[in-house]
This record gives structure tokens, sequence and C-alpha cells, in this order.
């Protein structure tokens, strides 16, 4: 089971191109032994009982943890006398008990899968120390509900949070020089690229005007996204970008058809172009209470309304914003009140 999960990230890189007990690990003289040296190669491999290392003349590399870890673990900064600057490949993958993960200022490099299915952590520093986070090191780790990426950060890999179906928030230090985030949302530092959409957010999204580019992978998993207004400003969505969207009904694009033919679709994309799609949609006036999308507002908005709200899913609910006629970002029973008076009113 265990290298299913590790081959189903694979596969989608091709595709796509309870706390425990804490553990802190802080090395000592006596604290490790050489599990074998490969002199060849130029490192030594050694391990302190939990984590195993590379071992060479001016740094070390996390090469492993034990799958038997638990709650926090701090990786330390220095080990067998020099620095520990990576998180090798895999190094932590599958160690679903993990809690906390603290990563020392020495570290430079996260690689790809490194943290992949830690299924039970919930919090993760990372040092203004780190350059570059490959692909997929963060994926599925599925109670993983905010992550915040510093400064130093250059690189941000492919499908970095694919399936971390807890995830609301990616928040990015303001003095990030290449990346953002907007909402929760990580974009490129210009706001032109949209990157990563946590998997853990639900219902509607409004695609910025100043998109140009969603990335691969971009929404990918997204379970719960139900509908998404794209700008016309998107000249290219990346191959995988609405991949496992299987909750997405509604696409409502502000451009022409032939605005719409020229966007750069990738493969992998089969939710996205399989749901309504609304061409030329310039939105209808928030709170108007056009709730059922036919061109005026009625008694039959309201009882639509009335419908959802007692728990119908088959409730005449097309456009939930025209509905918000309280205007606090959702459908309540606040709405329904004020549509009530906004008909008392029509009928005076």
């Amino acid at each position: 089971m265990k290298r299913k999960n590790i081959v189903s990230i694979i596969t989608a890189l091709t595709m796509t191109l309870g706390l425990g007990a804490q553990l802190t690990l802080e090395a000592g003289p006596d604290q490790f032994f050489s599990v074998d040296a490969l002199a060849a190669d130029d490192y030594t491999e050694m391990s302190n009982g939990i984590l195993t290392f590379y071992v060479y003349s001016d740094h070390a590399e996390v090469k492993s943890c034990k799958k038997s870890a638990e709650g926090e673990i701090t990786i330390p900064a220095n080990f067998s006398g020099v620095p520990v600057t990576k998180i090798c490949k895999y190094a932590f993958a599958e160690c679903s008990e993990l809690t906390s993960v603290i990563i020392p200022d020495s570290v430079t490099i996260i690689n790809e899968i490194a943290f992949s299915y830690c299924t039970s952590l919930k919090s993760v520093t990372i040092p203004d120390s780190v350059t570059f986070i490959d692909d997929f090191a963060f994926s599925y780790c599925t109670s993983l509900k905010s992550i915040t990426i510093p400064a130093s950060v250059k690189n941000i890999g492919l499908g970095v949070f694919m399936d971390s179906s807890s995830l609301i928030s990616i928040n990015v230090d303001e003095n990030n020089k290449d990346y953002t985030d907007l909402n929760g949302v990580l974009f490129s530092k210009d706001k032109t690229s949209l990157i990563v959409y946590p998997s853990g957010c639900a219902g509607d999204y409004i695609v910025p005007n100043t998109v140009e580019t969603i990335e691969s992978s971009a929404f990918r998993d997204c379970e719960n996204l139900s509908s998404i207004t794209v700008p016309v400003s998107v000249a290219s969505i990346g191959n995988g970008a609405f991949m496992g969207c299987s909750g997405l009904t509604d696409v409502y694009y502000s451009g022409t058809e032939s605005d719409w033919n020229r966007i750069d679709i990738g493969t992998d994309n089969k939710p996205f172009l399989e749901a309504n799609i609304f061409i030329g949609y310039k939105g209808i006036e928030p709170g108007n209470g056009d709730i059922n999308s036919d061109g005026k507002f009625s008694v039959a908005d309201a009882l639509a309304l009335e419908s959802y709200l007692l728990g119908n899913k088959n409730a005449n609910v097309k456009d939930w914003k025209a509905g918000d006629v309280s205007a606090d970002g959702k459908l309540d029973v606040f709405d329904l009140c004020v549509m009530k008076k906004m008909l008392t009113d029509i009928t005076v």
C-alpha cells in the first residue's frame, strides 16, 4: 500500500510535468552511529536512531526518518559537526504519525515528495533560509490546514500541496520577491500566475483579472470547488490544472467565444471543460435577488432560497452571488429576510 502511495505521486508528476510524544532531535558526539560508509561517493551514511543522514565533509542531508516516528520532530541544525542543508527526496514520506516538524535555518532545499503522505502533519515551520521547495513536497498532507512561505523561497515546484485536503490557506511573507498570496491563494509576485488554490477550500472562486496563466495542478483535487469565474486576461491553463475537481459544475468566462477559443488549455482538464460554461458572463449585480437567473427578481427567487436553506440540494439556485442581498459573502436566513422585505417594497 505504501508503495502504491509513492507510485501515485510519480504518476501525477509524469502526467502534469491525535498528537503523539514529542521528539526533539539534537545531535551530539555520542548520539549517532555509522550505518554505512561510501568513500567513493565522498559521504558517510549515519543515523541518530530516528533520522538518517548523508554526511559530507562540509554539510549533511536528511536522508530518511523512521516510519514509526510520531509527534513533533525538530531537525538538528548540525549533525556530526557539519550543518544540515537539505531534506532529501522521500525523507519523511509516509511518516503518518508525525504531527509537527521544525526545520532549522541551516536548510536551504526541501526536495520532492519529502513530506508526502504525512497524513497527521498539522504544523510545519519553514525557516527563512529555504530557497527551493520541490515537486509534491507536501502532497497528501491531509491534516495540514495552513502553511507559511518565507521571504527566502525563490522556487516552488509542481503540485507541492496537491491533495492536502484540509489546506485552506497558503500565506507568503510580504518580503518574498517571487511569490505572494491573496486570500490564502498562492500567486506569482505580480499576480499574473495563479499557482496553487488550497484544496481544502470550497464553493465559488473568482480569478483576479490580473491573472494570465493558471498553472499546472493549480486547482488539482479541489473536490469542493463548485464554480469558477475566469477573466478575459487568462491566456493559458496548464496541464491538470483542474484534474480531480469533481464538484465543479459551472465556469463563468467574461470574454467572447473568440477569446475563449484562444485560451491554451492543457491536457487533463476534463472537469473544467465538461462543466457548464457561460461565455460572455458579466455577472449579475451582487445582491439583486435574481438567484434563479431568470432575468428578474420575484417570489420564485425567495422560494428557491428558502428551499436551499432547508437543505434541498435540487433548489433552483443558479447564482448564489445574486442571492447575497445582505452582502456578507454567504447565503443565509438574513438574505431570505431581506428578500422578503424587497418583495414587500415591490408590491407596495
